[in-house]
């Protein structure tokens, strides 16, 4: 996999608050596997610990190719994606790799009654995981807003174009030709139609809820 040299700013604001990520791999027999788990980000890459036999263990091993989720769902599914490379590193957890996590979930591991020396000798295989491609996915709020700006957009252009096309038949002189949009239409006795009068020149709308004449209405 080609490995990206920065996070983008999004995935950073992710990386630094979120105190977990989901971590989704794949198990030997092809079945995907996803666990919550605690996490610490250098600013390049995520380290994470774990029980030496887990179920996470032996997929990274089988295949490296790991998917990452942070964030939560439940306002506008404002989460961030992260597609990663995963290796167990040769190493076994040791204070000085674990001096981070000790910082970072102090207040949890106070609560759960685990010290360092038991999180060490308990949490003993470290992975570390290389983002390779970031994937934001920002839900409803983002989505409704382009919805409505597109919405907008095609209003403001539809009011425009009957503007220009009212602007263009009042500007003909009485008895030229009527344009072709308006031909067809139900002709001035029709009992739908009622006189629209400028001066001494009556125009006829006709109430058909669409196009320049129900705006003239």
């Amino acid at each position: 996999m080609d490995h990206v040299d920065s996070a983008p700013e999004r995935a950073q604001a992710f990386l630094a608050k979120e105190p977990v990520l989901w971590l989704g791999t794949v198990r030997a027999d092809g079945h995907p596997h996803l666990v919550p788990t605690w996490f610490v980000w250098d600013g390049r890459k995520i380290l994470s610990f774990s029980k030496p036999h887990a179920v996470k263990v032996r997929a990274v091993a089988a295949d490296p190719r790991v998917m990452i989720a942070l964030g939560s769902p439940l306002d506008d599914f404002d989460v961030q994606l992260i597609e990663g490379e995963a290796r167990l590193l040769d190493r076994p957890t040791d204070h000085t790799l674990a001096a981070p996590i000790a910082r970072k979930y102090r207040t949890w591991l106070a609560s759960a009654g685990l010290t360092l020396d038991g999180f060490v000798e308990t949490y003993a295989q470290p992975i570390e995981i290389t983002p390779v491609r970031y994937l934001g996915w920002q839900g409803r709020a983002a989505r409704a807003a382009a919805c409505g700006a597109s919405r907008l957009s095609s209003g403001a252009s539809r009011i425009s174009s009957g503007a220009s096309r009212l602007s263009a038949f009042a500007s003909r002189r009485r008895g030229s030709p009527a344009p072709r949009w308006l031909r067809g239409l139900p002709s001035r006795h029709h009992p739908g139609a009622r006189p629209i009068r400028r001066g001494r020149d009556p125009r006829w709308a006709f109430g058909s809820g669409r196009g320049p004449a129900a705006a003239a209405t």
